[in-house]
């Protein structure tokens, strides 16, 4: 062997390789005849003809199959920006973070007339970006308590449970009808992507105030109860009693009708049927001297809601006598002089009041 001859492993270490540097090969096409191998080529060859990734004309690692990180981290990702960037986990993690210490305040309530709005503290960092869940419900008991059973929100009275979303602290509730003089009671949890907060302690509001459904509402207000009628001094006087279920803004009606029968019944549509209407189901008619020769008055007594819906009771009767000793001597005196000064004899001569 040449002195200049070496083993493989003899030779000097190359400490610093570079694209352009030489390796030993044999070529399997040509007897494995050995022959120097370009590092670059050796490198292109590898990126080549691997299934899994390839180098682009830019020089970026572009994977073709799939990236398994074998249970381990990725490191110094930068921030995503686009559509199709992977995203850091501190962009991610108030979505998804356990809220075991996150306990949002009791809800606030105030009347808003057609609404009730809640509101609690705002949830701040690292929590930010998520929602709140108001729930509610309303019940006649003041101290109706809201806790969580098995994952949900339970009254402890049998009141029904509901709940509104928000990604603001704050959720408008609309007010619905024959809510006022009943108790409100709502609590709040903090909800991300995964997982929900505790939930807040209850809070009670008494509705004081009517709602627009209350005052315009289709449901029939109701009809009067124990209608009655009678005939007094001259005047016709009907009484009845509000009804149990009247709607909030109804006004009654009052339908007289004056005839010689003694059975009557209005249906609404007479020509000579008189209407009034009135806050109060209580009326009051002065009968004229041209309705008293009618031996009988018929009435109905209807409540009529501000929606215009109407609730019609049974029409009652009763006879109608005139007391004629409601005119005095001396109104009679002044009835008779006026007479005289409009009518005179045949031949001319004017009456003289006796």
């Amino acid at each position: 062997m040449s002195d200049n001859d070496k083993m493989l492993h003899e030779l000097d270490e190359l400490v610093k390789p570079s694209m352009m540097d030489y390796l030993l090969a044999a070529d399997a096409d040509e007897s494995f005849e050995p022959k120097k191998l370009m590092l670059k080529a050796l490198v292109d060859l590898i990126f080549s003809g691997n299934a899994s990734f390839k180098i682009s004309d830019d020089n970026s690692l572009i994977i073709l199959t799939g990236l398994d990180a074998n249970g381990k981290k990725l490191y110094g990702l930068a921030k995503a920006t686009e559509d199709k960037d992977a995203v850091r986990y501190s962009q991610v993690r108030h979505l998804v973070d356990k809220l075991d210490d996150v306990v949002p305040t009791m809800p606030s309530v105030s009347d808003r007339v057609s609404f009730l709005r809640l509101a609690t503290h705002t949830i701040t960092a690292p929590y930010y970006g998520g929602f709140y869940l108001f729930y509610w419900c309303v019940s006649d008991n003041e101290n109706t308590q809201l806790t969580l059973e098995g994952g949900s929100v339970v009254a402890s009275t049998e009141a029904n449970v509901y709940f509104d979303g928000s990604v603001a602290n704050v959720v408008n509730i609309p007010k619905s009808a024959r809510m006022k003089g009943k108790y409100f009671h709502c609590a709040v949890r903090y909800r991300n992507s995964v997982y929900s907060s505790a939930l807040s302690a209850t809070s009670h509001f008494l509705v004081s105030a009517y709602s627009p459904d209350d005052l315009i509402t289709p449901d029939e207000p109701g009809v009067p109860i124990n209608p009655a009628v009678s005939v007094a001094n001259n005047r016709l006087v009907i009484v009845a009693e509000k009804p149990e279920n009247a709607t909030v803004g109804s006004n009654y009606r009052f339908e007289i009708l004056f005839d010689d029968s003694a059975g009557t019944n209005i249906q609404g549509n007479e020509p000579q049927l008189l209407v009034f209407y009135g806050f109060e189901p209580r009326f009051v008619y002065d009968i004229p001297v041209m309705q008293a020769v009618k031996s009988h008055v018929h009435v109905r007594v209807s409540c009529v809601s501000a929606y215009g819906v109407v609730s019609a009771g049974d029409t009652k009767h009763t006879t109608v006598s005139f007391d004629d000793t409601v005119f005095s001597e001396s109104f009679m005196d002044y009835l008779a002089l006026k007479i005289s000064e409009k009518v005179q004899t045949q031949d001319g001569t004017p009456l003289t009041a006796k």
